[in-house]
C-alpha cells in the first residue's frame, strides 16, 4: 500500500490477513465489524494502525490479533477491549514475552488504562500457566482474591466473609467444641457470668475434667 489504507465502515469475514504486507502510510481500521482473526505477522508499517472505534460481531466476542514479527508495535493505536493477543504454534515463549511487554508499553504510553488492564491480566495468566499445574492454582487465587490487584477491595469483603463464616460455625458449635474437643475453664467462667439464664434453663454436667452442657431444647 503506497498510500493510506482506509477500511472505515467495512465488514470483514472470518479472517483478514495482512501478513508480510508493507504499508507506506496510515491504516484506518475503524470497521463496522472486525474479523475473528486479524493477521499483521511480519508486516512493515510506516504509518499508524487506527482501530479505536471498531466494532466486534457481538458484545462478548473478541478479534484475535497476530502481530508476531510486526516491525513497529508502537504504530498500533487500538482499543484492546475488542482484541485478544494470539500467537502461532511456532511462536516461542521468549518471543511471546517480548510481544506482550512491547504492546503493554504501547498501551501505557497512550494512557489506555482499560486496554492495558485487560492485556496485563492476560499476560499474568500466561506467566502463571508456564509454572505448571501449581501455576493454575496461583492464578485462581490471584484472580478471585483481588482480580490480579485491580480490585483490592475484594480482599476486605472476602476477609469479612471468611470471618463471618468462622464466627457462625464457632457460635453454633460452641458447646460441642468446648466439651468434646477442647475444654477451657476461662471460657466456662465467662459463659456462666454472661449467660446465667441459659444455664438455669439448661443443665451443666461435669464428669471428671470434662464439662457437658445439656440444652433444654
Amino acid at each position: 500500500y503506497n498510500s493510506e489504507a482506509n477500511f472505515k465502515g467495512a465488514r470483514f469475514g472470518k479472517e483478514a490477513d495482512f501478513s508480510n504486507t508493507q504499508f507506506e502510510s496510515h491504516i484506518n481500521l475503524n470497521v463496522e465489524e472486525l474479523p475473528n482473526n486479524l493477521f499483521f505477522a511480519n508486516a512493515i508499517l510506516m504509518g499508524e494502525i487506527n482501530s479505536t472505534i471498531s466494532k466486534v460481531k457481538t458484545s462478548k466476542s473478541e478479534c484475535k490479533i497476530f502481530i508476531e514479527g510486526l516491525r513497529n508495535i508502537d504504530s498500533l493505536n487500538i482499543n484492546y477491549l475488542n482484541f485478544k493477543l494470539s500467537f502461532f504454534d511456532s511462536t516461542t515463549i521468549p518471543q511471546k514475552i517480548i510481544i506482550y511487554e512491547n504492546l503493554l508499553k504501547n498501551l501505557a504510553k497512550r494512557n489506555y488504562k482499560e486496554s492495558h488492564q485487560k492485556l496485563n491480566i492476560e499476560y499474568i495468566t500466561f506467566k502463571y500457566k508456564q509454572l505448571g499445574w501449581h501455576g493454575y492454582i496461583f492464578n485462581f487465587f490471584h484472580k478471585y482474591w483481588s482480580n490480579y490487584g485491580y480490585n483490592r477491595e475484594k480482599i476486605i469483603w472476602l476477609a469479612i466473609s471468611f470471618f463471618s463464616i468462622f464466627w457462625f460455625f464457632n457460635h453454633k458449635l460452641f458447646f460441642y467444641l468446648n466439651c468434646k474437643i477442647y475444654s477451657i475453664d476461662s471460657i466456662w467462667n465467662w459463659f456462666r457470668h454472661n449467660n446465667k439464664k441459659k444455664l438455669r434453663n439448661g443443665e451443666l454436667i461435669q464428669k471428671g475434667n470434662k464439662k457437658y452442657f445439656r440444652h433444654p431444647y
